[in-house]
C-alpha cells in the first residue's frame, strides 16, 4: 500500500453572534428626556388656557407634533415614536 498523507483540517472557530439585542449605552432610551420634553411642551402650549371643546382637537395634534419633532431631534435615527395626545375633563 502506498503511503497517504492525511491533511489535517483547520480547526474554525465556532461564528460569533453577530446580532445586537441591546443598543449601545450610548443609544439607550432615557424617559426623564422624554417627560421633561413633554413637560415643556404643556406649559408651552396650555400656559393661561382653559378647557375649550371646540378648540381641543387643534390642541392634541399640535402638542403631538410639537412632541414628536422635538424628540426626533434628541434620539439616533433608527427609533421609532408613536405620540399620542388625550384630554379630557372631570366633572364632580
Amino acid at each position: 500500500m502506498a503511503d497517504v498523507e492525511v491533511q489535517e483540517q483547520p480547526q474554525v472557530p465556532p461564528p460569533s453572534n453577530t446580532y445586537v439585542i441591546r443598543p449601545n449605552f450610548q443609544h439607550k432610551f432615557r424617559p426623564v428626556i422624554v417627560k421633561e420634553c413633554i413637560h415643556n411642551v404643556l406649559n408651552e402650549r396650555l400656559d393661561g388656557k382653559s378647557y375649550d371643546p371646540e378648540e381641543i382637537m387643534d390642541w392634541t395634534k399640535t402638542i403631538a407634533d410639537d412632541i414628536k419633532t422635538k424628540l426626533k431631534g434628541w434620539e439616533p435615527d433608527d427609533s421609532l415614536f408613536c405620540v399620542a395626545a388625550a384630554f379630557g375633563v372631570f366633572y364632580y
